[in-house]
């Protein structure tokens, strides 16, 4: 079982944070685990989209154009034993 959690926090229309944990897991032990904040820009279209679904959750889905900067931690949890 690898465990993970994403968040997103949307700041206007266009800005939105992108929060991510994960572990992974060998015999039942956490060896590894990810951490990272992203920022997710959507760039102003170039034209006009027509909408697949009338109603959609996740407004990003509608836009053609995404960019997302972001940093990730990835510290290791193995380590003999002293």
């Amino acid at each position: 079982m690898w465990p993970e959690i994403d968040t997103y926090i949307k700041l206007d229309d266009k800005i939105r944070l992108y929060f991510l944990a994960t572990t992974v897991q060998e015999n039942r032990e956490s060896t590894e685990g990810e951490f990272g904040v992203n920022v997710d820009v959507q760039l102003k279209p170039l034209r006009r989209r027509t909408p697949l679904l009338e109603f959609r959750l996740d407004e990003s889905k509608n836009r053609l154009l995404m960019t997302r900067i972001g940093y990730r931690l990835s510290p290791s949890h193995t380590g003999g034993s002293s």
